[in-house]
């Protein structure tokens, strides 16, 4: 995962429903609104999942009942 990735988050136990995007930042940092009308904020990825970053293998991963997606647009590459 690289600054400028996107996360998409799925709605719980519905994994082909995203619900949710966030824009990674660098380090353990994300952007995001986290809900509609709430200011934009950076959080880490460990307050807002319970675990670090760098504890996660692979490109999908399901916390809380929710599956979230790592993806890189082609221009990031």
């Amino acid at each position: 995962i690289k600054p400028g990735d996107l996360l998409f988050i799925s709605e719980r136990q519905k994994y082909s429903i995203i619900h949710h995007v966030m824009l990674y930042a660098g380090g353990e940092t994300l952007i995001e609104a986290y809900e509609t009308g709430t200011t934009v904020r950076e959080i880490t990825f460990e307050k807002r999942f319970g675990m670090s970053l760098k504890d996660i293998r692979g490109n999908k991963l399901v916390i809380d009942k929710r599956r979230i997606y790592f993806c890189r647009h082609k221009a990031f590459k």
